[in-house]
């Protein structure tokens, strides 16, 4: 893509394998595809999402467990770091990542239905 003289550009960094790369774009070159307002994700008060980026090193709960509030459920490891997941209520465990899976920062991890009766 050939500069246009004069024309406003957006600058970006970026982290690539460690290393920052600095980007300068023409400024409207991001807007083509992207949608007009951004988009909410649907609350599921039933599932918890990855809390960090990492990988999930460890289940402490078998899949369709009874779990109680405050239990740590999984571990995810980040950067030699690891992070407990605590169920945040009661209820009924339901994984939906595997051990050793590389899930982003939200990503579902596990769903906890409470119980009916």
């Amino acid at each position: 893509m050939t500069p246009v003289p004069d024309q406003p550009m957006l600058r970006l960094s970026i982290e690539i394998d460690g290393k920052r790369h600095d980007l300068a774009l023409p400024q409207g070159v991001l807007a083509a595809g992207a949608p007009a307002a951004p988009q909410e994700a649907v609350a599921d008060p039933g599932c918890i999402g990855a809390p960090v980026a990492g990988t999930l090193s460890l289940w402490q709960a078998a899949d369709g467990a009874q779990v109680q509030a405050g239990e740590v459920i999984a571990v995810i490891e980040a950067m030699k770091m690891e992070t407990s997941i605590e169920a945040p209520h009661a209820g009924r465990l339901t994984r939906l990542a595997a051990e050793g899976a590389t899930l982003a920062h939200g990503a579902p991890l596990a769903r906890i239905d409470p119980d009916e009766g």
